[in-house]
């Protein structure tokens, strides 16, 4: 493993070296987020909360449904390619996105074309899971070999032809259909399936079924982790549609979009750093990550504060429901806390293969916050508010355990960065009820 010095000068060395890395490609990511920022919310304006409520649902549907279609090819490309070195590990990736997508979209297209069984939002949902798994894999492979520019736009590239769909309904072109939003849903698809054609192609000779196993046996454990990380963090609004129905899950998934403001900073983190974190010492990637969730928790609750004065004349729902939701924001300021900091150690975690460790902790904590939640219903006591706390404990604990099999298993301290993480568990506790 390389190692690093542990001393202030290195570190700063460290972030001047990837400075001009950093300002190459920070217009285009401003553009990109701004672009992810506004496509939910401007769509919030332009149609009714029903219908936003769907498209929040099918949105969180589609993010956990895309992690078994890549059955963990994620953590794998870096893995073999970076730290493992092998060849014969690159064109099975694009294999196994040409055979599993065109399999899905078939049946859909027989589904809609003779059964008509499934539920719309069903509908809705697979075909935005096939676009991030998709955009996923390839932003993967580019973000492993350091090609930023192009990863950058991949993972936008959703809420970039959203926003299309929505300058087509505020200038009127067309009015707000479910039937074509699938259309513009189904055309980014097959684009996204033709750079996979491609890449296949010219990588062909590379291809391996031998390998391609190895891989998918590589992922197993990796799509676990996969999935139980994306639904203990974006699987609220699939549950409180379930529970308390669509018009709460827009209200959560409005709130939940100013809240992920702060979540742009780990992703500036995950893109430029993300080989490193493949390499670094972890007594240096403490003093990273301590940094990071120190700043990003000041912001959040900056942001929690500012966000309401600035944007309550743009956008309706903000102005007419943040007196009634004002705590909602608030919890999910600091859920994202949680999140990045869950999420900053995941990649640790997959560079340590602690996978099978972490599956364990995650599913009972997956299984206590599911009955909790089931548990406030039956006593008639379950609300937006509980539902989303409830989650954010989850999370909470969720990094705790990550902290625990990490020093356990590799003798891996995130000091630091385990001592915000409680902070801000603390600073949560003794200020919400005062809000």
């Amino acid at each position: 493993m390389k190692k690093l010095s542990l001393n202030l000068q290195t570190i700063t060395t460290f972030l001047k070296n990837d400075f001009q890395r950093l300002a190459s490609f920070s217009i285009l990511f401003s553009l990109v987020k701004l672009s992810s920022f506004i496509a939910a919310l401007w769509l919030s304006n332009l149609v009714s909360i029903t219908n936003f409520g769907l498209f929040e649902y099918a949105l969180s549907f589609g993010i956990i449904a895309a992690v078994p279609l890549n059955v963990g090819l994620q953590g794998a490309y870096p893995f073999f390619n970076i730290r493992a070195k092998e060849a014969g590990f690159k064109s099975l990736f694009y294999f196994h996105v040409l055979w599993v997508i065109a399999l899905v979209v078939i049946v859909l297209i027989v589904d809609l074309v003779f059964f008509q069984q499934l539920a719309t939002k069903i509908h809705l949902a697979v075909l935005i899971a096939c676009i991030i798994a998709m955009q996923n894999l390839y932003s993967t492979i580019l973000k492993s070999h350091e090609i930023l520019l192009p990863a950058i736009l991949l993972d936008g590239g959703l809420f970039i032809a959203i926003n299309c769909f929505n300058a087509c309904l505020y200038f009127g072109v067309n009015e707000f259909s479910i039937d074509t939003f699938q259309g513009l849903l189904l055309v980014y698809v097959i684009f996204l399936y033709g750079i996979y054609v491609h890449r296949f192609w010219s990588l062909k000779k590379d291809f391996s079924l031998n390998n391609y196993r190895k891989a998918l046996h590589f992922g197993t454990y990796l799509v676990c982790s996969a999935f139980l990380i994306i639904f203990l963090t974006g699987g609220a609004r699939i549950l409180i549609e379930y529970y308390l129905g669509f018009e709460q899950v827009a209200y959560y998934g409005f709130y939940f979009r100013f809240a992920m403001l702060t979540v742009m900073i780990h992703q500036i983190i995950n893109i430029v750093f993300f080989k490193k974190m493949y390499q670094a010492d972890p007594q240096v990637l403490d003093r990273y990550f301590s940094f990071f969730v120190m700043i990003i928790l000041g912001l959040s609750v900056f942001l929690w504060w500012l966000i309401p004065v600035l944007f309550s004349s743009t956008f309706n729902l903000l102005a007419t429901t943040i007196e009634n939701y004002k705590g909602l924001y608030y919890i999910l300021s600091f859920q994202v806390v949680f999140w990045i900091v869950l999420a900053l150690n995941e990649n640790i975690i997959y560079r340590e293969e602690l996978s099978a460790q972490m599956n364990k902790g995650f599913a009972l904590l997956l299984s206590l916050m599911l009955v909790s939640i089931y548990a406030c219903y039956i006593q008639e006591c379950l609300d937006v508010f509980t539902l989303t706390m409830i989650n954010m404990i989850a999370i909470f604990f969720a990094c705790e355990w990550q902290f625990f099999i990490m020093k356990r298993y590799k003798a891996i301290s995130f000091f630091k960065t385990r001592l915000l993480n409680l902070f801000a568990l603390t600073l949560f506790f003794s200020t919400y009820f005062f809000i």
